[in-house]
């Protein structure tokens, strides 16, 4: 899995004992790894599907469109590593799927895609960022993350419109599919927040 291999290669890098100074910080060179090596397992997975389809570019674009959007506005978050890279693998195949059948004409390219955009940025936007029980976001952080959620959507918005009135839909729609697809997440990312508060209160309630 992504983090043994992230804790392997930290244990290379570091020595492992007690007076060094960057083994104190061990957690956090295996957790920031982690991460980086994540991306590039979906950006090299979101390249490749994209060649085998035919559409790598707009695969890239979806790909970072998504990352950037997930990274600020959060979204559902998986209970083990291995339900996490599953889910992950599904919603980057779908969405890369969605943007090869409108590619091929299987759909009718209208403007209700635009609409479908601006409904999604809303609920992005009413529900950013999404807390995690875990790491619950409070404060300053939270309104720091928002101003950076909604620049990124209404950045995302302004590029949709332009592309689009430029002739450019299908790479519209791949930022589309990233704003539909992040959606979901954050979506379902707030229902089991709360779910989880709410059984929370009901077992201290219980005692």
């Amino acid at each position: 899995m992504i983090s043994r291999l992230a804790n392997f290669l930290v244990s290379v890098a570091v020595k492992d004992t007690e007076n060094s100074e960057e083994a104190q910080y061990r957690e956090v060179y295996q957790y920031v790894l982690f991460i980086i090596l994540n991306y590039i397992l979906f950006f090299g997975y979101s390249l490749i599907l994209g060649l085998l389809l035919g559409i790598p570019f707009q695969s890239i674009v979806f790909f970072v469109s998504l990352a950037i959007l997930r990274r600020y506005a959060g979204g559902y978050h998986a209970d083990t590593e291995t339900r996490c890279l599953i889910i992950s693998t599904s919603y980057f195949t779908l969405g890369i799927l969605l943007i090869k059948l409108l590619n091929d004409g299987r759909f009718q390219i209208n403007l209700y895609y635009v609409v479908a955009a601006i409904i999604c940025a809303l609920i992005i936007l009413f529900l950013c960022p999404c807390d995690s029980p875990e790491k619950p976001i409070e404060g300053k952080l939270r309104r720091v993350i928002r101003i950076k959620s909604t620049i990124l959507v209404v950045v995302f918005l302004a590029l949709i419109l332009v592309l689009w009135f430029c002739n450019k839909q299908i790479w519209a729609f791949a930022f589309v599919v990233g704003l539909f697809i992040e959606t979901g997440l954050i979506v379902t990312g707030t229902i089991k927040f709360r779910k989880g508060k709410l059984y929370s209160h009901i077992n201290n309630t219980k005692e």
